[in-house]
């Protein structure tokens, strides 16, 4: 008996249909049994089991060990001051602004107030969709830890439906109340109002990257600094968001994401570039800048991307 393969995927040169069992046929590079193109489109969505999994799971993964983790392996940076060299250690990460207290996504309107957010929201009005962020330093000079600070740095584009997203806490009514799809299964971002799908491991490294760029701006910014050191909190300018933003809308809209649990790829359309080369040597760059060339272990070159 033949067995029956359901039609997943559509060819979009010539619209030929295909099966996921026929696709894997073609090897590593999926292409169009008919005409060879490689760009194909899935027709059945992906179900909320398969996001979650594939999606969800490993950012919320990265927001409670990876995050901090990485921050940990890099633990202390050195600024070289002419009168009075100190370090600056990192410490605990925190989803919270610094001052407010405001911990969530959130949306700062033109006569200053401050109120949550939601994803649709977000979309209707060319927000992104993001959660501030702050970070412990602390200032050791002749080896003492003299004074720790919890400073923000930026705002956190977040992933919808991920533990840090408002509706991840809500039942199916709750979502309907607040003009929400119950049925959208998340595993996305919005940036500036724009859904962009981004594989947990990319965003990973776009964070890495941009925090990265931050400390080294950062440090540039003190030892140019003839002033003497009163907070921390005055050289460290809350950028982190921009940069992971710039990164994000690089990438373009569509990109080679959907991969599913069984480890299959949709082949979407690309730009030019490999996101993945740009960010390497973009992390090899900063790393090396701030003196912290064991985070990586591939040449650099100069790349100016933002």
């Amino acid at each position: 008996m033949i067995e029956k393969f359901s039609r997943d995927y559509r060819c979009l040169r010539c619209g030929a249909q295909m099966s996921s069992e026929e696709l894997k046929i073609c090897g590593e590079v999926p292409r169009c049994f008919v005409c060879g193109y490689r760009v194909l489109k899935r027709d059945k969505p992906l179900s909320i089991e398969e996001v979650k999994a594939s999606y969800i799971d490993p950012f919320n993964e990265f927001i409670d060990n990876g995050l901090q983790e990485f921050i940990s392996n890099i633990g202390v940076i050195e600024v070289k001051r002419r009168e009075a060299p100190f370090k600056i250690k990192l410490g605990q990460v925190w989803f919270i602004e610094s001052q407010t207290r405001i911990s969530g996504p959130y949306v700062t309107e033109a006569d200053g107030t401050i109120h949550e957010i939601y994803p649709m929201e977000a979309k209707l009005r060319n927000l992104t969709y993001a959660t501030p962020v702050s970070l412990e330093m602390a200032l050791i000079l002749n080896n003492k830890e003299i004074e720790t600070e919890l400073i923000y740095i930026g705002d956190f584009p977040i992933m919808v439906k991920s533990k840090l997203c408002y509706l991840s806490r809500l039942s199916a009514e709750e979502l309907k109340k607040v003009g929400e799809n119950p049925n959208d299964p998340g595993g996305y971002f919005i940036i500036e109002g724009v859904k962009r799908d981004v594989l947990p491991e990319h965003f990973a490294e776009m964070f890495k990257v941009s925090f990265l760029k931050l400390l080294w701006e950062t440090k540039r910014r003190m030892e140019l600094s003839k002033k003497h050191l009163t907070n921390l909190s005055s050289y460290v300018h809350p950028r982190i968001g921009n940069y992971i933003v710039a990164l994000m809308k690089m990438l373009g809209p569509v990109q080679v994401v959907r991969k599913k649990l069984y480890d299959e790829i949709v082949y979407e359309p690309l730009t030019w570039y490999s996101p993945t080369l740009v960010l390497t040597q973009s992390f090899a760059y900063y790393a090396q800048q701030l003196g912290r060339g064991e985070l990586c272990n591939v040449p650099y070159r100069v790349m100016k991307f933002f």
